[in-house]
């Protein structure tokens, strides 16, 4: 089931409509990591091959090294296996070009390494056109926030020419990324020759559908629903996993098609998101990282004022690890100061440490509260 995406799947799907009609154009499906882009990229794919459109997808990747290209050469490689080697006239002159995305091609033309953007996002429009005939075509790139240069110059040719032709391109990308393919949905948005979707985290309501659809009840306990909707911040992922780790610990069982819980929900942080949380914390320094400790044992949301006394630490040291840590999107910022951008966040840090290194930071913590806030009860 798609839960919660029913307006941006009609959106989507009334462009491939227009498309089928002459009237292409790019949708920029925009959002936060684990809030569900692929599986709404996925539905409008399928629903597309269920009308016959060719659908060609790539996907960027992170990595030190970027690889050229890489995203349009996967699609483009993938649509020749599925749909077959095209030779017509109109496209035959580009072959040398488009020799960058395929190396058969290469092999049988001169090497086109010295041709523009331009020229190599004319290829690729015309290849597209070629796949599409009278019916359309659907090119999707996924993660576009990690695109290479070279492929996000042939995406701005493309998205200034595909107004008048049967062609659909979707991205997909995270906003909170930095980088060129964020530069660039700012560049086509605002010329207007792209259109944003933007997928938000889902409300009370469609989080616990998500939850029982997930595990196909008509209902769940009580108290795994609320958990859930606490835990999960409205994210897809966060509701799958969590589910998945709660069931694998037998914390959640069936019988005769009810469920109900053995034992206490809390305290569990999937496996595959504290990693990814890890992996962010990685990219801290230590000093940074000693913060977020302190932070993470205030709470979700805390008083930064106090992480200085927490940390012996000073201001300015502490407020340059804040924002690491807000730029390495572990953190947000709020009016009134600044929050862990998941509950689950707040817990994996904690989960870094042993039991003593817990016992002494919160010592800490008590005691920078009752020397700062003499005053609360």
């Amino acid at each position: 089931m798609l839960v919660g995406r029913e307006a941006e799947l009609e959106v989507l799907l009334d462009a491939l409509a227009g498309a089928s009609g002459g009237r292409g154009g790019t949708w920029l499906v925009m959002g936060e990591a684990g809030v569900g882009k692929s599986r709404l990229v996925r539905e409008v794919s399928r629903m597309a091959r269920s009308r016959g459109l060719p659908v060609l997808t790539g996907r960027a990747v992170s990595g030190g090294l970027p690889v050229a290209f890489r995203p349009l050469s996967e699609a483009v490689l993938g649509a020749l296996r599925r749909y077959g080697d095209p030779d017509t006239a109109e496209l035959r002159p580009f072959r040398p070009a488009l020799g960058r995305l395929v190396p058969q091609w290469r092999a049988h033309e001169p090497a086109g390494r010295g041709e523009s953007p331009v020229v190599l996002g004319e290829g690729l429009l015309r290849l597209l056109r070629v796949l599409a005939g009278d019916h359309g075509c659907l090119l999707i790139l996924e993660d576009l926030h990690w695109a290479d240069p070279e492929s996000l110059a042939v995406l701005e040719y493309l998205s200034d020419n595909l107004a008048a032709e049967r062609i659909v391109c979707l991205a997909t990308a995270r906003p909170e990324e930095g980088g060129g393919g964020r530069a660039l949905i700012g560049t086509l948005a605002d010329r207007r020759v792209a259109r944003v979707v933007d997928l938000r985290r889902l409300g009370e309501r469609d989080t616990i559908r998500l939850a029982r659809a997930c595990l196909g009840a008509a209902d769940l306990p009580t108290e795994v629903e609320a958990f859930i909707g606490v835990s999960s911040d409205g994210l897809p992922f966060l509701v799958e996993e969590l589910l998945a780790v709660l069931v694998g610990a037998g914390i959640l069982v069936e019988e005769d098609g009810h469920w109900s819980t053995t034992g206490p929900l809390g305290g569990r942080v999937p496996p595959t998101f504290a990693d990814a949380v890890g992996r962010r914390l990685d990219s801290l320094s230590a000093g940074a990282r000693g913060v977020l400790h302190a932070a993470a044992m205030l709470g979700r949301r805390f008083d930064w004022s106090l992480l200085p006394v927490i940390t012996g630490l000073a201001e300015s040291q502490v407020a340059l690890a804040l924002r690491q840590a807000v730029g390495a999107q572990v953190l947000t910022v709020e009016a009134e100061g600044f929050r862990f951008r998941h509950s689950l966040t707040r817990d994996a840090v904690l989960g870094e440490l042993v039991a003593p290194e817990r016992t002494i930071l919160a010592r800490r913590a008590l005691d920078a509260i009752e020397q700062t806030r003499p005053d609360l009860p």
